[in-house]
């Protein structure tokens, strides 16, 4: 079977995919956990078809790997580095990504990376060369992809915010106003800074001040006030269920409450570092868009750096990058061919 866009948002804590020809994409989100495939047992069964999270096999440089593993069941650390889009864990992910398209062929495979490491050109020719071309992402499974493109990764939410956000009338303020995307992810928080539609890259980029910090803070808390360790792990799944609950010694323990005095602690602060550090006039901004999995949990942060400006959370906000690259190549495909279909006349 042959896929024509397949878009996928490859990150610390979810995998995103967005792939289909309708006009809306289909989106499946996956826990961005690998591990090697004999290492989670009877959990892992069956190989390389993606059925569902928990039997999604892969196989990279000769090994196999399980993907789509909650890091709660993951006994290594995570990778949380600037070369992690050059890892066997982020193949491991694109090839289970890949998989779950049940294509064996893609036209255009679109991805993001995050502001920072896309305005190095190198990065971002080195990660189109390596998912383009002939993969075997398992045994017997061979999947063709036949161009890459790679864009910043708040660019998708733009995007998405301007397919989602015409009963808002969003699409004029996009088009003629100055737009602010901030995209929380669990190890950067990303920002993409538009002016009449236009990203301008000098006053855009990343900072490390993520989710990441306030699940680690929420640790911290949790241990000074009861005197043992709880994984930010077990924190993040908490925090991704909306549940704030966690089984502590045998007992539930509601975390919310250190989960609003760590986002207090860092969030307002880690915003105003990073537009400070790029002068960013913010009393300029007609609208700041929300995205990525810590959205929910930035907005009021977002109201109090940006007082005089919209604030505007993207629809199911985890997925607003992936869904945002589907659009743009769809869009740019729509184009191309009805210019096409306009030459042959």
């Amino acid at each position: 079977m042959k896929a024509g866009v397949v878009a996928i948002d490859i990150g610390y804590s979810n995998t995103k995919l967005a792939h289909g020809d309708a006009l809306v994409p289909e989106v499946k989100i996956i826990p961005s956990g690998v591990c090697a495939a004999d290492s989670v047992g009877d959990r892992v069964i069956g190989g390389g078809k993606g059925q569902n999270n928990q039997n999604l096999v892969v196989t990279v440089g000769g090994n196999q790997f399980a993907v789509g593993i909650e890091q709660t069941q993951i006994k290594q650390k995570r990778q949380r580095n600037p070369n992690y889009p050059f890892t066997e864990q982020y193949l491991a992910l694109y090839y289970g990504g890949l998989s779950l398209t049940r294509a064996s062929e893609v036209d255009t495979l679109v991805t993001g990376l995050p502001v920072e490491q896309y305005q190095d050109a190198s990065a971002v020719t080195r990660l189109a060369a390596r998912l383009r071309g002939e993969h075997e992402v398992a045994s017997g499974q061979v999947i063709t992809v036949r161009d890459v493109y790679v864009t910043a990764q708040p660019v998708g939410a733009f995007v998405d915010m301007h397919f989602q956000g015409a009963q808002n009338n969003y699409r004029e303020i996009m088009s003629r106003g100055r737009v602010l995307v901030l995209d929380p992810g669990f190890h950067t928080v990303d920002w993409a800074f538009f002016d009449q539609g236009s990203l301008l890259k000098s006053v855009s980029g990343s900072n490390t001040a993520a989710m990441s910090s306030v699940m680690e803070l929420v640790s911290v808390c949790i241990e000074h006030d009861l005197g043992d360790k709880v994984t930010i792990e077990r924190i993040e799944q908490a925090m991704r269920s909306d549940s704030y609950s966690i089984l502590f010694h045998g007992e539930e323990l509601n975390i919310s409450g250190y989960i609003e005095t760590a986002l207090d602690a860092v969030n307002t602060d880690a915003i105003t570092d990073l537009l400070n550090a790029k002068n960013l006039d913010r009393e300029q901004i007609d609208l700041v868009v929300l995205a990525g999995g810590g959205a929910n949990y930035y907005r009021r942060a977002a109201e109090k750096v940006f007082p005089g400006s919209r604030i505007e959370i993207s629809s199911s906000p985890v997925a607003a990058n992936v869904r945002g690259y589907w659009y743009m190549e769809r869009a740019r495909c729509v184009a191309a061919n009805s210019v096409a279909a306009n030459q042959a006349r």
